[in-house]
């Protein structure tokens, strides 16, 4: 949560300006980086995937997926929400240097407020969660994708994984996301070969074996489809300063 200043946050390859009072929220392994004004800060909170799934299993199926997108949240300072996100964010900083009884159902409490507070955000905002049905899906395909992105598995595999018919899964992506089950896995694929391109010592042969590609010259079609440029390009360039 960025209380005061201003700058600009990268979420892949777009750079996104911003002034404070605004919320982030950057699920793991999405490639970000900030160039921020002298003073610019806020709380921040990092939370273990395994504990997100066990916040995101007690709330409303509605807004269990909420937290899943890399997403800017612009705060209005006069909005009752806003001071709610404030102390919620106090709440758990407050629990985590002070640990006293019940010190994980409190944070666990805290944090599933959060959840609410960022749909609540988002409805005001004119972006409300979809339905109960395809949000539970999307979530549970979601975090499958984030242990099997780079395997061999195939649409079919994660629908036979979450016992639904390939066409149940590709419906409740769309729903959410308005992207096909194989679009998102792609897209988890290449958010990775990315971050290794650009933050690791890897070749890009080397990148492709990570990922599950047999031949290296498939990942760099599979990456110049997608992007444009060659894989050993994207790596020479540094990000590009676009504007939201």
């Amino acid at each position: 949560m960025m209380q005061r200043g201003e700058g600009a946050l990268l979420i892949e390859e777009r750079w996104h300006p911003f002034v404070a009072p605004i919320l982030i929220v950057m699920p793991p392994r999405v490639v970000h980086g900030f160039r921020l004004a002298e003073g610019t800060g806020g709380p921040v909170i990092t939370v273990a995937e395994a504990f997100h799934r066990e916040i995101a299993a007690v709330v409303e199926p509605a807004i269990a997926g909420v937290l899943d997108v890399a997403q800017i949240i612009h705060l209005d300072p006069g909005d009752p929400l806003t001071a709610e996100a404030t102390a919620a964010f106090a709440r758990v900083e407050h629990e985590y240097r002070w640990p006293r009884v019940a010190r994980l159902t409190a944070m666990t409490a805290d944090m599933a407020a959060l959840f609410v507070l960022v749909a609540r955000l988002r409805a005001e905002q004119g972006e409300a969660a979809p339905a109960d049905g395809p949000t539970r899906l999307f979530t549970a395909f979601r975090h499958l994708v984030e242990e099997r992105y780079a395997g061999p598995w195939t649409v079919a595999d994660y629908a036979r994984a979450l016992a639904v018919t390939q066409g149940r899964l590709n419906a409740a992506c769309r729903r959410v996301t308005r992207s096909s089950a194989l679009a998102i896995i792609h897209a988890r694929r290449l958010t990775e070969a990315k971050r290794l391109l650009r933050y690791s010592m890897m070749t890009a042969s080397e990148v492709a074996y990570t990922l599950g590609f047999k031949d290296p010259a498939y990942f760099s079609r599979f990456f110049l489809t997608r992007t444009g440029e060659r894989p050993g390009a994207f790596r020479g360039r540094g990000p590009a300063a676009t504007e939201r």
